[in-house]
């Protein structure tokens, strides 16, 4: 393990340790770096690290210095997400594991929500029901997210979200016809509405039934994508995405060199062992500085997705995610965010119960990282 992850491995076990909450400010660079027993450039590599897997983030200024984020779960999404495109999993897997947790969430929720959330979700659905179309995707997804808070099942959050990132990048990189493809995402948003609505109105029946449409709608949005059979990108239909909602286009230098890196694995059909060049050709290639390119490149790395070689097999090489490291990923934030027994013991039951058709990738890496 490099230095830098290594010491982003401790400062990560620090704060699961002290169970700092959200917004502590863990210190300074230069007290960090001393704290640590490292140099600065080595500090903030491994801030990088923490910074992309959502654990903390940096503010400047005279009160700045590193704090604990808000949402430490995009991280393992992200990795979680990008084995799954990898191995390209079974659309009828997806859609049964879909199904089954969507079940648990609606079930969970009508058990443990308090009538204070009970009114808080209710006025979060009317405050959607305003904004435009582009608007109401992120506020959808923010009202999901606020639904899952509250059953309050760590495990359950992270599954859920990793599914809906599948559904967002399939949409990035859809083959839908233009209205097909903005009358796909407004119908989801309805059905989500539509089986919240049920929920809070403890129709159990109900929100089952509007549950299987809205699996299926994103069973259909996943097989109309490029990621499901590895077809080539279309550059045109990831710029009508960007354009539709400018929320999911990364904005940073090193974010948009990334994503490039990754849409040209996926475009080549992840060729696993394919060298992509030297630091320096990929640098020309993308118009960017070293800094910037090993700031995309170790995301990447972290990613499980791509390795810097070193003498004679130096250059970028294209390499096969590891699923140990997705597991453990996973299990380190939930062991952060304080997943108990009973709340893994319920989970394992259901998707253990769902008899996902051969070959299964997704329940068996559910499973183990509940073990």
């Amino acid at each position: 393990m490099k230095l830098p992850v290594r010491i982003a491995r401790q400062m990560e076990d620090r704060v699961v340790a002290e169970g700092w909450p959200v917004g502590h400010r863990i210190g300074s660079e230069a007290g960090l770096a001393v704290d640590m027993g490292v140099c600065r450039h080595t500090l903030r590599e491994a801030v990088r690290i923490l910074e992309v897997s959502g654990l903390v983030e940096s503010r400047k200024g005279k009160n700045g210095g590193l704090f604990v984020a808000a949402d430490a779960c995009n991280f393992a999404c992200k990795t979680f997400s990008n084995y799954l495109e990898f191995v390209q999993v079974d659309v009828d897997e997806l859609s049964a594991i879909h199904r089954a947790l969507t079940h648990f969430v609606i079930d969970q929720a009508m058990a443990v929500l308090s009538q204070a959330q009970i009114v808080t979700l209710r006025r979060q659905i009317s405050d959607l029901s305003i904004l435009s179309a582009p608007e109401q995707i992120p506020a959808a997804e923010d009202l999901h997210h606020a639904l899952l808070d509250g059953v309050g099942n760590p495990a359950l959050t992270l599954f859920v979200r990793v599914l809906n990132r599948m559904m967002l990048d399939a949409s990035i990189f859809s083959t839908l016809s233009d209205e097909q493809w903005v009358e796909m995402p407004h119908r989801l948003v309805n059905l989500l509405v539509d089986k919240l609505t049920a929920i809070l109105d403890g129709d159990r029946d109900k929100a089952f039934a509007i549950s299987e449409a809205y699996v299926q709608g994103c069973a259909a949005l996943f097989e109309a994508s490029s990621l499901a059979d590895r077809q080539p990108l279309d550059e045109g239909a990831t710029q009508r995405a960007y354009d539709f909602l400018p929320r999911a286009k990364p904005l940073k230098k090193a974010e948009r060199v990334e994503q490039a890196i990754r849409d040209l694995i996926f475009a080549q059909g992840w060729p696993v062992g394919r060298n992509l060049g030297s630091e320096a050709e990929l640098g020309a290639r993308f118009g960017v500085g070293r800094s910037v390119l090993r700031e995309a490149l170790r995301s990447l790395e972290q990613l499980g997705v791509i390795e810097m070689g070193r003498g004679g097999r130096s250059g970028l090489r294209v390499i096969s995610p590891d699923p140990a490291a997705v597991i453990e990923t996973c299990r380190r934030h939930l062991r952060r965010e304080r997943l108990d027994a009973g709340q893994s013991l319920r989970l394992r039951a259901v998707i253990e119960a769902t008899g996902s058709p051969a070959p299964a990738r997704i329940g068996p890496l559910l499973l183990s990282i509940l073990a």
